[in-house]
């Protein structure tokens, strides 16, 4: 299926509890939209290499894929992805498994005759760099920045993690704002990247 009508891929991104989901909730009300559900696709297989833009994967990310695509609708075989490496620091597999992934979110969004997709997952505001480097200069996604209240974002990331698997101290949860947001400022003079501040909204 030809990719040419796909005219914007959109990641939003930012702390946890700053309000990704509402601008989610924005973006996909429109007509033109399609939105996806988490699916924590780099930030659960793929690892960063230090001081690179590259990454490489750290499991298999088929099994994932296969639930975020029934959580949206839709059922795939478990072969959609090739296997991770055996060797797990060794970058073989990891480009093509995401471009893979990025043409899915295409496909999908054009089956619904869309030509925008949004896809939120908080902790792929660190991939930026790695996802900027799979596409070619006619499909480089945007990054919505969502950026909150230190002190209000702390407060909800913190109760709402009691609720979670592993609960995060208040203290992690500063680091968390302080690191993250942090890293959302390198990004300012980027033409592909897009800061919205949840008390603005």
């Amino acid at each position: 299926m030809s990719h040419n009508g796909i005219c914007r891929r959109i990641f939003i991104v930012g702390v946890p509890r700053s309000g990704t989901t509402l601008v989610q909730s924005l973006l996909a009300a429109h007509s033109k939209v399609r939105s996806f559900t988490e699916s924590h696709f780099f930030s659960r297989h793929f690892a960063l290499l230090p001081f690179s833009s590259k990454a490489i994967l750290s499991r298999n990310p088929a099994p994932r894929l296969c639930e975020f695509l029934v959580e949206n609708g839709v059922e795939l075989p478990r072969s959609v992805l090739p296997e991770a490496p055996r060797n797990r620091f060794l970058p073989f597999g990891a480009r093509a498994a995401a471009q893979h992934f990025l043409r899915i979110l295409d496909d999908l969004t054009l089956l619904e005759s869309k030509s925008v997709w949004v896809e939120k997952t908080p902790r792929h505001l660190r991939y930026i760099p790695f996802l900027e480097g799979l596409s070619g200069p006619d499909h480089r996604p945007h990054f919505v920045h969502v950026i909150r209240d230190g002190l209000e974002t702390v407060a909800s990331l913190h109760t709402a993690s009691k609720n979670w698997d592993h609960s995060y101290t208040v203290e992690s949860c500063i680091k968390r704002w302080n690191t993250d947001v942090g890293f959302s400022l390198t990004r300012v003079t980027s033409r592909a990247d897009h800061f919205v501040f949840y008390e603005q909204l």
